[in-house]
C-alpha cells in the first residue's frame, strides 16, 4: 500500500472535524449524515450562500423584504418567473411541433432559448 492510499477518504475530514467540535458526539449513521456531516457543509458553505443571494437579488432573481423583526427575507422575483414562464411557453409549442418535450431536438433548444432569455433579461456571462 502506497501512502496515498492511506488517505481517508471524503467525508472522513468531515466527520473527525465535527468530533473535534462535540467531543462526547455520538449517533446513528443517520444522524452523522445529518449532523455531523451536513453541519460542517453548511458552516462552510454560509458565507458563498449569502454572497450568491445577494447577487440573486443584485441581478433580479430574488428581491428581498424586511419583516417587523429585522430579518430579511428573499422571494423570486416576478421578472425572473416572467422569464422562466417565457421559456416554458416556448418549450410547450416545441413540444406542440415536435410531438413532445422529450424529443432531443426540443430538449436542446429550450435549454438554449432558456439560457438566452436569462443572459439578455439578467446580464448573465
Amino acid at each position: 500500500m502506497n501512502v496515498s492510499d492511506r488517505r481517508l477518504p471524503s467525508p472522513a475530514p468531515e466527520i473527525l472535524d465535527y468530533l473535534a467540535r462535540h467531543p462526547d458526539a455520538q449517533d446513528t449513521i443517520d444522524g452523522i449524515i445529518h449532523w455531523w456531516v451536513l453541519d460542517v457543509y453548511v458552516r462552510k458553505w454560509a458565507p458563498k450562500i449569502a454572497e450568491t443571494v445577494a447577487q440573486l437579488v443584485e441581478r433580479g432573481f430574488l428581491e428581498e423584504k424586511s419583516s417587523s423583526d429585522g430579518k430579511t427575507f428573499y422571494h423570486v422575483s416576478p421578472l425572473y418567473l416572467s422569464t422562466t414562464h417565457e421559456v416554458k411557453v416556448y418549450a410547450d409549442k416545441c413540444a406542440l411541433s415536435y410531438g413532445s418535450l422529450k424529443s432531443p431536438l426540443c430538449s436542446c433548444v429550450s435549454i438554449y432559448v432558456a439560457s438566452f432569455i436569462v443572459n439578455a433579461n439578467y446580464g448573465i456571462v
